[in-house]
């Protein structure tokens, strides 16, 4: 099985001495390689909270093997037809990319032998946020509440603009739409499949 290396049990003394400035992010953009490349992800799930990451990624049709052997940070697994891991062209951070091309987790790789930490954020089908209502000019703080369709980036329904920092009202117009017309988009698995 490919794996990544655990860079933590193979310092390089270049790192350590401070002779190459640059060492730390070549080994962060190495380590974010040999992820992409491996039959691996991570073992811990950052959001949602409480998430067993292994059970997830069964949910999602990822076959899921034991953690790496002396490197508890990934799983190995087998990803289903036609999904693949990308980079984003960030050193530490990534997409796992289904076979219809929607992101349905990102995940974090730090691979600096001083830090080093993975772990996964899984997606919703459908989202509650906000939004700046000028894009250009956020010093405005202007914004609106609205549901987003994570597959394709949509926004399906929004509410009236406010200045204030919270609106339990909009956000309530918000969680309103969603259970009239998405009952379970607090489900992780619900809506993907067409």
């Amino acid at each position: 099985m490919k794996k990544t290396t655990n860079t933590v049990k193979t310092p390089n003394p270049e790192w350590l001495m401070g002779g190459n400035p640059n060492a730390i992010l070549l080994q962060e953009s190495e380590g974010q390689k040999e992820l992409i490349n491996s039959l691996q992800l991570p073992s811990k799930c950052n959001s949602p909270r409480g998430i067993n990451a292994a059970e997830q990624y069964r949910k999602m049709g990822i076959v899921t093997f034991t953690g790496s052997k002396g490197d508890d940070l990934f799983l190995g697994v087998k990803l289903p037809d036609g999904w693949k891991k990308e980079s984003i062209g960030h050193s530490m951070w990534n997409n796992l990319v289904d076979n219809e091309g929607r992101v349905r987790a990102t995940f974090f790789y730090k691979a600096a032998f001083y830090d080093r930490e993975a772990f996964v954020n899984f997606r919703h089908r459908y989202i509650k946020t906000q939004e700046f209502a000028d894009q250009k000019c956020v010093k405005n703080y202007d914004k609106f509440y609205c549901v987003k369709d994570q597959a394709t980036d949509e926004i399906i329904f929004k509410t009236e603009i406010t200045s204030e920092y919270f609106d339990a009202n909009l956000e309530k117009q918000c969680i309103d739409f969603l259970m009239s017309n998405y009952p379970d988009y607090e489900d992780l698995n619900a809506y993907w499949t067409s």
